[in-house]
């Protein structure tokens, strides 16, 4: 009776590696269960799959019923599987040999064939990746908190002038509550308070460490944020810029035709817009951080900052502090310009 269940789940995984295009006899079955020491005749196999369609599994006969049996419907569709290994692949917070080994089971969720074609149209070296295997173990006890709806404490290290990792303000042990993980701008952040204030914050996970879940329990989120503190939560992570919070404000920008993509990419379509002469103005709700002025300085001259007007002498005391910056090397450049003898005067 044993060995009959074992075979049922065998055979159920080898269906698991085919699709319409590569499915299996019940001969080829039958020698593929030989890998496990397991026999079984054509009528018994037929009468397994019988058993697996009636659980509900999308078991199909190909038309030409000589070339055999497939699976028609896998847990995921091939393209779900294409963009969730390329998030993992991608995911700069793990390290390399776990993206290796997540990768690795997705593909395993498809027949065998698609899973070498994800294997070949997946690079897997292209990406800068952490070196600290504790990320893993980070999540879980996140979550774990999380469920369980319970304070951590964890020390915060950051890069030295030596390139070297070190314990943040002196290895000051942070009491936090959790309430979210999200994964924005290419890191994975903590969403939480810190215990002594009463406000929302990011911490972000690669740089957490020596974690401890406390026996103490959070701080109710609706107590703290109002009503409906999930949707607090989800506004909170859609207006930080980078990451970066501050005070919400209604910022008004006037762009340069063409950047319509850019504004829509990272602010949404869900904003007011008017068409001007001499570009498109928007009114977006974020936040007044370090995060907005970075993004407002990379774009330029193509977005202007109509209000407010904090924002506004805000970016211009950042421009001004980075063209002084060059502005002594200019001048030294010209001087050297200057004096340099010409070639006549060599002679």
């Amino acid at each position: 009776m044993a060995d009959t269940k074992l075979k049922l789940l065998r055979v159920l995984d080898i269906l698991r590696q085919t699709d319409a295009d590569h499915p299996l006899t019940t001969a080829q079955i039958a020698d593929q269960l030989n890998r496990y020491d397991l026999s079984a005749e054509r009528k018994a196999i037929n009468r397994d799959i019988q058993v697996l369609k009636q659980a509900g599994y999308d078991i199909r006969l190909c038309p030409d019923n000589k070339r055999g049996y497939y699976l028609a419907s896998h847990s995921f569709e091939t393209w779900e599987l294409k963009v969730l290994i390329d998030a993992i692949v991608s995911a700069k917070f793990l390290t390399e040999a776990d993206s290796r080994a997540i990768a690795a089971k997705l593909m395993a969720q498809d027949s065998q064939a698609n899973a070498q074609l994800l294997a070949r149209v997946t690079p897997v070296n292209t990406h800068i990746k952490q070196d600290n295997p504790q990320i893993k173990e980070t999540i879980g006890a996140l979550l774990t908190a999380i469920r369980q709806q319970r304070k951590v404490q964890f020390q915060y290290q950051s890069t030295n002038s030596e390139m070297k990792k070190e314990l943040r303000k002196g290895g000051y042990c942070y009491r936090i509550n959790p309430y979210a993980l999200t994964w924005k701008d290419e890191h994975y952040y903590l969403i939480c308070n810190l215990d002594k204030y009463d406000n929302l914050g990011y911490y972000r996970l690669d740089r957490i460490v020596n974690l401890t879940i406390l026996d103490e329990p959070v701080k109710d989120a609706v107590a703290l944020l109002g009503k409906n503190p999930r949707h607090r939560i989800d506004d909170y992570i859609a207006t930080a810029i980078y990451c970066h919070t501050g005070k919400k404000i209604n910022l008004r920008l006037l762009c340069q035709y063409g950047m319509e993509d850019e504004i829509c990419d990272y602010f949404g379509s869900d904003h007011f817009h008017n068409k001007r002469p001499d570009g498109f103005e928007c009114h977006i709700r974020v936040m007044h951080s370090q995060g907005l002025i970075y993004w407002l300085m990379q774009h330029g001259s193509k977005v202007k900052v109509l209000a407010p007007e904090a924002v506004k002498n805000e970016l211009l005391d950042c421009l001004q502090a980075t063209l002084d910056q060059y502005r002594d090397d200019t001048k030294k450049q010209r001087v050297r310009v200057m004096t340099r003898p010409n070639k006549q005067d060599e002679v």
